[in-house]
Parts: structure tokens; sequence; C-alpha cells
């Protein structure tokens, strides 16, 4: 199944929260979820709502005692039921489609795919010197693929490093970086202003 953008989660979120559709539908759903700060919110909101309009105990309309007028008083709470979860979808749908919440479109970002450590000092020279490397030479392909797997394993983090800017991009995906550690790349994706991370969408070395 192809990346599901925004519009994609809005049109499959019902089915979602009702258990239904394919393994590979959900799946792909909650990997869009995970990434998308935008989404993630409208989820969350959603899902609460929803929880309130169907845990709610039905109205209790004072009719007949009669069965027949039990039973369509029975009938109108459901449909309330029922109309309040359209309405709830619908909110959904216009928070989505609103501005502020607009399905954001991919960038390219190009860099160094480097530790978190070494990203806040702009090279890899201080840790390989603090490693026992201090000979090698931190721009050497070698010594920036060695240092920043070494970097991650120690508890850091894979960022994107563009020394042209000077600037440091967190990645929410912390796999597809690390076929790329050290290297020079092109990273895909939506960024997040608030958080200063990158949704990465793909990961390709730099030409």
């Amino acid at each position: 199944m192809k990346t599901m953008d925004c519009k994609d989660v809005l049109a499959n979120l019902s089915c979602y929260t009702d258990g239904e559709g394919s393994d590979e539908l959900r799946q792909a759903l909650e990997g869009h979820i995970s990434r998308c700060r935008r989404c993630r919110v409208v989820f969350d909101t959603t899902g609460t709502m929803l929880k309130i309009v169907t845990d709610a105990e039905p109205f209790d309309v004072p009719l007949s005692a009669i069965a027949m007028q039990e039973s369509f008083s029975r009938s109108r709470s459901i449909l309330r039921r029922k109309q309040m979860k359209k309405f709830v979808w619908s909110v959904a749908a216009c928070t989505l489609l609103m501005p502020g919440f607009a399905a954001a479109k991919d960038q390219t970002f190009s860099g160094e795919i480097m530790d978190s450590q070494c990203a806040k000092e702009s090279s890899h020279a201080m840790m390989l010197k603090k490693e026992g490397h201090g000979d090698m030479d931190p721009n050497a392909p070698m010594a920036r693929k060695m240092c920043t797997e070494n970097c991650v394993k120690m508890g850091g983090k894979y960022v994107l490093f563009d020394a042209a800017k000077k600037a440091v991009y967190e990645l929410d995906d912390q796999q597809k970086p690390a076929d790329f550690a050290g290297q020079k790349v092109q990273v895909k994706g939506t960024y997040d202003k608030a958080t200063k991370t990158i949704h990465v969408a793909t990961i390709q070395a730099a030409s």
C-alpha cells in the first residue's frame, strides 16, 4: 500500500476507530499518525469525543410506559448517538482541512546523517578524540560513519546536520537514517517548525 497522506487518513479514520479495514490499511494509517503531528492531534481529539458520545447513558425521555413508546424512545436514543457520531466526524474533517492543519507538502533537506551529540559541536572531532581516535580525520567517510554509529549506541539519536546553515534537524524515523550513518544525503519529508523535526518520507544518498 502507498504511503498515506492526511486526506487518506481522514477518509479511513472512521473504519479504523470502528475496528474495520485490513491489517495493511491499519498499519499504514498508524504509521502516518505516528509521524504527522496534525493527524495525531485530530486522531486523539476525535477518539476522546467519540468515547464521550458512545459511553454516554441514553437519554431518559418521559414517555408513556407502554412497550411501543419505550421502543420508540430507545430508537430515538440510538439515532441521537448516530447523529452525534456523524457530527464528531464532521468536526474532525473540518479541523484537518483548516489552514493550520492542512496537509503539509514534502520538502527536500540536504546534509549529513550525524549523531545528535556531534551535531551540537558541528563536528565529530571532539568525540573521536574522546574515544581515542584523535588521529583520524573527522571528515573522512569512515570516521564519520564510525563516530555516528558509536554515538547512537551510547544514547544519541540520528539527526540531519546542514553544515551550510549550521542547522540540526530531528528525524522522527530512526530506522531509515541508520543505513546512511555519516553520509551526505537528501531527506524528503514534512517539517514541523515547532519541534524542528522532519517527518521522514525518504532518504537517499546525495548525488
